[in-house]
């Protein structure tokens, strides 16, 4: 979170957020597996928190937070050629529709490409395979089942700004 705040600008960042994704990708299934901490992602923070603190769910920041990195100017996409990587204070105010991966409808140009770019891109969408495949690790008779993949449809909801560039 505080490296999508500030915009992944730094090689230490940016290697502080791949080594965080590799760390959750291998991490998140024990948490799916295991009763006792199988809604962690999804409860409310503690009752006895400050007033004012964040109330969102884990999993609300965490995806809303990979949804960030996947469109991070210099990181997972070159920069685009109305404004330098400096000019983009912080990702919650960068239209993503301007950082498409690849060109195809609406988009006919190729954008440059950055072998880096892909293989961040890449530790991404692992974690986010990891966070949809929940329903794995359930028991098999879960009312979860029933009730669809939160991480899913909170991914494709209104909530997350990039879901049509997505």
């Amino acid at each position: 979170s505080q490296s999508v705040e500030s915009s992944c600008r730094t090689s230490a960042e940016q290697q502080t957020v791949l080594n965080s994704c590799r760390l959750l990708t291998r991490l998140i299934p024990y948490i799916f597996e295991d009763p006792d901490w199988c809604s962690f992602f999804w409860s409310k923070p503690e009752p006895g928190m400050k007033e004012g603190a964040d109330q969102t769910p884990l999993a609300n920041s965490l995806l809303l937070a990979i949804s960030d990195l996947l469109f991070c100017p210099e990181f997972t996409v070159s920069s685009s050629g109305n404004k330098s990587r400096d000019e983009v204070d912080e990702l919650i105010n960068l239209d993503s529709c301007e950082y498409i991966w690849e060109k195809g409808v609406g988009f006919a140009q190729t954008p440059s490409q950055a072998p880096q770019h892909h293989s961040n891109r890449m530790e991404l969408l692992r974690l986010l395979l990891t966070c949809f495949s929940e329903s794995i690790y359930l028991p098999p008779l879960s009312d979860a089942h029933a009730s669809g993949n939160r991480w899913v449809q909170l991914f494709t909801s209104p909530e997350n700004r990039h879901a049509l560039p997505m």
